[in-house]
């Protein structure tokens, strides 16, 4: 589903649509368009979601895959809040993973395990996964199996003056 973020926005249109999963894994095809990116230089932002799962909420208990545009290009990394903390309180919570390249696609997989979420990152070369990164992050106490999905969101203090793209398309769990 390509997710648009309208011009001086920050939340993507279709916020109804992929809203609810069952279970504790999630894997999922990302592209992060060139019309998602920013020139840095004299502009303090911060990590951009792509899509997570939040249990029950968002601020509450969360893991997103998440991305930024630096000095070094288009990187992408891990944001989770566990039991109501946040990132910029305990930046344990956030991981930096790896630099990644626009228009094309990416695998990413959350998975919420005993007290940690784990998310892996990989790409497809010829007919073959190849994991690109991979990191855990603590999480907090949701024992239901019911996750709600948390959808692209240009985050920080801008917006952008044009409409941008993020694809992201659900895979089934196996």
């Amino acid at each position: 589903m390509k997710f648009t973020i309208k011009a001086g926005r920050h939340y993507a249109n279709k916020m109804l649509l992929q809203r609810i999963m069952w279970g504790n894994e999630l894997q999922f095809r990302f592209r992060i368009h060139t019309s998602a990116l920013y020139n840095p230089a004299g502009l303090l932002n911060g990590w951009s979601k792509i899509f997570g799962i939040a249990e029950p909420f968002g601020h509450m208990n969360s893991c997103r895959l998440v991305y930024m545009c630096d000095n070094s290009g288009l990187k992408i990394g891990m944001y989770c809040y566990v039991n109501g903390v946040s990132p910029q309180e305990d930046s344990s919570l956030k991981k930096e993973l790896c630099n990644i390249m626009p228009n094309v696609d990416y695998f990413c997989t959350i998975k919420r395990e005993d007290k940690r979420y784990g998310m892996k990152i990989e790409i497809l070369i010829d007919t073959q996964y190849q994991v690109i990164a991979w990191d855990v992050v603590k999480a907090g106490r949701y024992a239901f199996p019911l996750r709600f999905l948390l959808h692209p969101y240009l985050g920080g203090r801008f917006t952008f003056n044009h409409d941008s793209h993020i694809t992201v398309t659900r895979l089934k769990v196996e």
